[in-house]
């Protein structure tokens, strides 16, 4: 009985890894939270952001979000959640200072 134990363990971790094999994506929402602590110009406020960020589990929650659904999508649906629909349109406006 013991044997069976743990060979139906073995076989379990085994289908999982290769299931679960090389679902790896771009990480898009983690880079988007990233870019926005780098687009801080002052580099004192960006200091301050990064800690907010550390602080408030933002850093977190996007590696989290990345790994359990929009790398996952990505990955067998070979879409990114992140870019734009065949019928969407890039808009750029400009800005006068």
């Amino acid at each position: 009985m013991k044997n069976f134990k743990k060979l139906s363990l073995v076989a379990i971790i085994f289908i999982l890894l290769l299931i679960q094999t090389r679902c790896i994506g771009t990480f898009s929402f983690t880079e988007a939270v990233y870019n926005f602590n780098k687009s801080v110009f002052n580099k004192f406020e960006g200091k301050h952001v990064f800690l907010v960020f550390c602080i408030l589990p933002a850093y977190e929650i996007a590696i989290i979000s990345d790994i359990v659904r929009v790398n996952v999508v990505e990955f067998w649906t070979g879409n990114n959640l992140r870019t734009m629909h065949p019928r969407q349109v890039e808009t750029q406006k400009l800005v006068s200072k």
